[in-house]
């Protein structure tokens, strides 16, 4: 500010006010800089990442009405398509996701009814509640 103040100088030779062309240009610069910010795309991996936390799903949360014999992974809606992933690996609920992506249904990791009287007829746990999940995503 000492160099600026001895350099800025009227006309009639007297030393303006330094702090008002200071105040000036944090007047006219601090909106200016925010509207840039505001302006510049939020990285992808950001987006992911705040939008995945919605779709994870775990064994722990959901208890015995988790029905695959992985222990995590996500669910997600396109359209009407539901669909389950795990490790890279994405998995049908519905026909419509089998139609559209061609993903095989979760028979390799749909976890067997524990009922005996269930198991016997080959009955799986069902996939409803994570069906529900994967569907309030399309919202």
């Amino acid at each position: 500010m000492y160099v600026l103040n001895k350099k800025v100088k009227s006309k009639d030779g007297s030393q303006p006010n330094i702090f008002k062309l200071w105040g000036l240009l944090g007047l006219i610069g601090a909106p200016i800089s925010l509207c840039l910010v505001l302006l510049l795309p939020i990285p992808e991996e950001t987006k992911k990442a705040e939008s995945n936390k919605d779709f994870f799903v775990t064994k722990e949360m959901y208890g015995e009405k988790w029905p695959f014999t992985v222990d995590e992974g996500a669910v997600f809606c396109k359209g009407n398509s539901i669909y389950f992933g795990h490790k890279g690996k994405f998995y049908a609920l519905n026909g419509t996701a089998k139609a559209q992506f061609g993903y095989p249904f979760p028979n390799a990791i749909w976890k067997a009814d524990p009922r005996p009287e269930m198991a016997k007829y080959g009955l799986k746990i069902p996939t409803t509640a994570i069906d529900e999940k994967a569907r309030s995503q399309c919202k």
